[in-house]
């Protein structure tokens, strides 16, 4: 028999937006009294409440976070919504495992952990699970509402008859369904796990069907690989050569007892345990590594973010007018549509050799690199410069000017947007590229030229980024070429790996434990003949394999995703796909439709102002979805769960703000 249960607010999801959430939920209502205390349940199938699984406590300690532990939040920095002011206690991951004593790896330590330290992605998990535990007790010690916890997923949400709660239906881990209500609910359901794409399905089917075959479409967690795979003996192919493919390498190396040791020079070198797999390679449609994360110089001197010049809203606002494309959105609204390449991409490459030949220049000397980029813009901006007229072209001032003043040299950003390897042994290519970025990465995003300007405009300017993409702001041609081709380069110059990472992946590159000489758009396939999966590329024989393992994170799309939950919310019309209207081919990209504020789209085309979606499920409306938490700073991920908790927190008030009680002992503030 069914157990019904009545919540005021559902949290689906339980990970890093979930603990944002409760943070911004928890300060919201010590602003605002409910007129009763909450009910709120909080649904994370894994039962990891805080840190979900990608960000789980106790994953292997091979797995880094790809950012320094002073540049890591579990909470939101300061900020004011609607007349609440919502920072409430230290949300710094660093002043918790220093008040903790913990170093990098989450070990019990005497030295204070450093804040250029890259800590563990497990104790990153272990802080957010002492944050989420912090703000539930919060809300429950100051009796604005009891937090109760599913281990469960939720599969499907029937939307009720006009005001009535929402019916969740709830499996948990012991198969048994039952159905819970809910007026209020927040989807953040976080990185997708996906069924086996169409493309690999022939890799699945052989693999079920073969003896000795093992094809896993979700690397994580990374502990089932020995459930599944004799490690030592395995021959295993690894699609992808970004983040997840180094957590990968590193679990199936370092992880099963492999040393990395550094000699009196400081040379990094690796030392075999035996029980690595006999052989493994990655293989990537570029064939490079993913870059590694600079030095962060910003946070250490406390210099400013870089504010765009050339590439700004304002300047988006002017393409609109000048060149964009009108076309009628789902929302109802008209939407001058742009296209990247043509509109875009040119004034993005003025502002990266704009940064670029002014990095380590003074003010007057970057004055006279912005003077001299201006007219060539704004002759672009107002369309008297013709379609024809090349990037270079419009870069070239600066070029000269930089030439002058000797700036550095070699400012090719076709490298940074198109990599290509050249040579004829890709696999020491590779990690001669990957050893010229670790040098540029260790010298700082302050210092190093091409650091500088990649990170300048890639995660500095991400504002601008959404202003440009968010709600259908290119034309469906042309977003489907960002997706496929700009955003890989986003990713792979901006969320790089960190530093000591990628230089353990060089050692065992060179070490002879990866093989990464297939170059560009290699493939695995399955060979009937020889009952193997094979490695083909253009440049050298096929390689046989019994393990393929996909090593990205996929885009969300309900069709490829293992949850029944969006499937059954689009197929009962509570949700709709996002679709960017084209002159003669849709792009669907699979994200969930949306409001502005967040809200889905049902089929009747009305948006639904009791749910509120944020995250990886409407990446594609909304970008840069997965972003997490920085001290002091705000993203559009905590300004909307802000957003949502106050609108929330106000239709439940009774009073103004609460004065809050003491933390219980043994409970770790945030």
């Amino acid at each position: 028999m069914m157990r019904r249960i009545r919540l005021d607010v559902a949290i689906i999801g339980g990970g890093p937006s979930a603990t944002y959430a409760l943070d911004r939920l928890s300060a919201a209502l010590i602003n605002c009294r409910p007129a009763r205390p909450l009910e709120i349940g909080i649904f994370e199938r894994t039962g990891k409440f805080g840190c979900g699984s990608v960000h789980a406590d106790d994953q292997p300690p091979t797995s880094y976070m790809n950012r320094a532990s002073a540049d890591i939040a579990v909470g939101a920095g300061r900020m004011v919504e609607d007349g609440m002011d919502l920072r409430l206690g230290e949300s710094s991951f660093l002043a918790w495992a220093q008040a903790q004593g913990l170093d990098a790896h989450g070990a019990p330590s005497d030295t204070p952990l450093r804040g250029e330290a890259t800590p563990s992605r497990a104790l990153h998990g272990a802080a957010l699970v002492s944050a989420f535990a912090a703000y539930r007790e919060r809300i429950e010690r100051n009796g604005l509402g009891r937090c109760h916890l599913y281990p469960d997923e939720v599969e499907a949400i029937r939307r009720p008859a006009q005001d009535a709660p929402f019916e969740l239906r709830v499996r948990d881990g012991r198969n048994n369904t039952k159905v819970l209500q809910a007026r209020h609910l927040l989807l953040v359901t976080g990185h997708t796990r996906t069924r086996t794409e169409a493309n690999d399905a022939t890799l699945d089917h052989a693999a079920q069907t073969f003896p000795g075959l093992c094809y896993m479409a979700n690397a994580y967690p990374l502990t089932e690989i020995e459930d599944r795979v004799d490690v030592p003996s395995a021959k295993i192919c690894i699609k992808g050569m970004g983040l997840t493919a180094i957590d990968l390498m590193l679990y199936l190396t370092e992880g099963r007892g492999g040393r990395f040791e550094r000699d009196r020079l400081g040379k990094l070198s690796y030392l075999r345990s035996g029980r690595e797999p006999h052989y493994l390679c990655a293989i990537s449609p570029s064939g490079g590594l993913i870059t590694a994360r600079p030095k962060n110089e910003k946070a250490a001197t406390g210099a400013a973010p870089h504010s765009g010049v050339f590439y700004t809203k304002t300047a988006i606002d002017r393409l609109r007018c000048t060149r964009g494309t009108r076309r009628k959105l789902a929302t109802g609204e008209f939407r001058d549509q742009l296209d990247f390449e043509m509109d875009v991409l040119p004034l993005m490459v003025l502002e990266m050799a704009l940064v670029f030949f002014g990095t380590g220049r003074d003010s007057e000397t970057r004055d006279l690199l912005r003077r001299a980029g201006e007219p060539l813009c704004e002759r672009f901006l107002v369309g008297s410069t013709s379609d024809g007229t090349s990037i270079d072209e419009i870069i070239a001032p600066l070029q000269q000017l930089g030439r002058r003043i000797g700036a550095p040299s070699g400012f090719d950003w076709r490298a940074e947007f198109y990599p290509t390897l050249a040579g004829d042994d890709f696999h020491d290519e590779v990690l001669n590229c990957a050893e010229r970025d670790l040098r540029r990465a260790r010298t700082g995003n302050l210092s190093d030229p091409w650091k500088c300007s990649a990170d300048a405009v890639w995660r500095d300017l991400r504002g601008v980024h959404n202003h440009l993409l968010d709600f259908a702001g290119l034309t469906a041609e042309s977003e489907a070429e960002f997706q496929r081709i700009y955003l890989r380069a986003y990713h792979r110059t901006s969320n790089g790996a960190c530093k000591e990472s990628v230089e353990k992946i060089i050692c065992l590159g060179r070490s002879g434990l990866v093989d990464f000489g297939f170059g560009p758009s290699a493939g695995a396939s399955f060979d009937g003949g020889s009952r193997t999966y094979v490695v083909t590329s253009s440049r050298r024989p096929p390689v046989s394999v019994n393990t393929v393992i996909f090593g990205y994170q996929r885009r969300f799309h309900p069709e490829t995703d293992l949850s029944p939950l969006y499937r059954s919310s689009i197929a009962d019309g509570l949700f709709t796909l996002w679709v960017n209207p084209g002159a003669d081919v849709d792009f669907v990209s699979g994200a969930i439709a949306i409001d502005r504020h967040h809200h889905p789209l049902s089929a009747d085309g009305a948006a639904e102002d009791r749910i509120t979606l944020v995250g990886t499920p409407i990446d594609g409306v909304r970008y840069f979805q997965q972003t997490l938490a920085r001290p002091n700073a705000t993203n559009d991920v905590i300004e909307q769960l802000s957003r949502w908790a106050v609108q929330l927190v106000k239709g439940f008030s009774e009073t103004g703000p609460v004065k809050e009680r003491k933390a219980v002992k043994g409970v770790v503030p945030c």
